[in-house]
């Protein structure tokens, strides 16, 4: 079951949080609509963009602990999180 609202009535608007979906929408429609035929090229591009633990404690790729969180790999898991950062 999916919640569709919360609660919790809330006297300030959600700024912080509308910044945040449309640039995870942004930064996905950016990319996957034409990497997603290719599935070669898709994943070079999460090897590229993605956090790989391993990188991030030998001391490389810290520009990766940003880029991670944009990414999303279908439709329907950039739907189900931006649903749930919307409600919580």
């Amino acid at each position: 079951m999916f919640p569709i609202r919360d609660h919790n009535p809330s006297e300030r608007t959600p700024i912080v949080t509308w910044m945040l979906l449309a640039a995870n929408i942004i930064v996905f429609l950016s990319y996957y609509p034409g990497l997603s035929a290719d599935d070669r090229a898709l994943s070079e591009f999460f090897m590229t963009w993605g956090m790989i633990p391993s990188e991030v404690l030998s001391g490389a790729g810290w520009d990766k602990m940003f880029t991670h969180m944009f990414l999303h790999g279908s439709w329907m898991h950039l739907i189900g999180n931006m649903l749930f950062l919307w409600i919580f």
